[in-house]
């Protein structure tokens, strides 16, 4: 019975060893097998992937300057450029990519066809008429436009001309309307310069009703990590009017004590009737995110042994299973 036993397993075992080879053998002829495409269909792919990326693609240079080349031949005012225009001023605020309509993304991209008409999104300020006021236009088609629409109706219920976003322009108006050179001395003796004057940094919202345009400018060091240095002196400025001249400063704000100009502050304080700020000696730089010492190990590496798992041309992206564009916007960001 043993030796039945043992021929038995033996023969079982033979049979498992010739089934294992076969497997493999076959396994091996097909993965060694070269699967030719047809360079017509994936040409045909890739342009059709182009296609339906541009759809999302943000406004290249030539469609840009197309859209205010048109606007500026159009419009019946005469437009400042954004980076010199004053509130005053009649200027091209904002020029970005219109996306389409959903309905007829999703028929492009599942049946095909003609891709949606490429537009652009312009927002306009008008300063310098006798009702100031913010226009959205849609300007189109790209990238020779022939047409623009003026949709601020439609895409907003109530758009107050202060309600529009500060400009560089109008950061600076402001500094010089604060006037800092008056609060020097105060200062360099409450807060010291450490080689760097102060800076501010911008606050919302600008008012608690329709047509404010207030902002309160919290000064704080000009280090690393600048909002852990603030210096308890902020800046209420009112910049409502469209007319620069008529812009003020409503309160000034010193170590908790209110002020209704610069001028009162520095009188009260020359008088020392103000409770100073007084400096201390600690670390001026706490709030770096500099090491402190030399570390002695090296950090944590990032590898990817068989290469990028992901696929990025212009603003298509293809992750795995994922297949998506994106866009920056001055409006919503990306």
């Amino acid at each position: 019975m043993n030796l039945k036993a043992l021929f038995a397993a033996l023969a079982v075992a033979l049979v498992a060893i010739i089934a294992l080879n076969w497997i493999l053998l076959v396994g091996m002829s097909r993965s060694a097998a070269c699967q030719v495409r047809d360079p017509d269909e994936h040409l045909r792919e890739m342009m059709e992937q182009r296609r339906q990326k541009e759809m999302f693609a943000d406004l290249n240079s030539l469609e840009l300057r197309q859209v205010v080349r048109y606007l500026e031949q159009k419009l019946p005012v005469t437009l400042v450029n954004c980076s010199r225009a004053l509130p005053s001023h009649n200027s091209i605020f904002m020029v970005e990519l219109q996306l389409p309509r959903k309905d007829d993304a999703l028929r492009f991209l599942d049946q095909g066809g003609d891709p949606p008409r490429r537009e652009a999104r312009a927002v306009v300020v008008f300063g310098a008429q006798t009702r100031p006021n913010i226009t959205e236009y849609t300007v189109g088609p790209l990238p020779d436009p022939t047409y623009h629409v003026d949709v601020t109706s439609r895409t907003y219920k109530s758009l107050h001309f202060n309600s529009r976003p500060l400009t560089f322009t109008e950061y600076k108006t402001i500094m010089s309307t604060i006037g800092l050179e008056k609060v020097s001395k105060l200062l360099e003796e409450s807060y010291g310069s450490d080689g760097m004057p102060p800076i501010h940094f911008d606050s919302s919202p600008r008012g608690f009703k329709l047509g404010d345009r207030e902002t309160w400018l919290p000064f704080v060091k000009n280090l690393q990590g600048f909002v852990m240095h603030p210096l308890g002196f902020e800046v209420l400025v009112d910049h409502s009017s469209s007319n620069i001249s008529e812009w003020r400063v409503r309160k000034v704000l010193y170590n908790g004590q209110y002020f209704d100009t610069i001028h009162e502050l520095v009188t009260q304080y020359n008088q020392g009737s103000v409770r100073k700020i007084q400096r201390t000696g600690s670390d001026p730089n706490y709030a770096s995110l500099r090491p402190r010492q030399k570390f002695q190990t090296y950090g944590p590496l990032q590898f990817e042994p068989q290469g990028p798992r992901y696929h990025v041309v212009n603003n298509h992206v293809r992750y795995f299973d994922w297949d998506f564009a994106f866009r920056h916007s001055p409006a919503s960001g990306l």
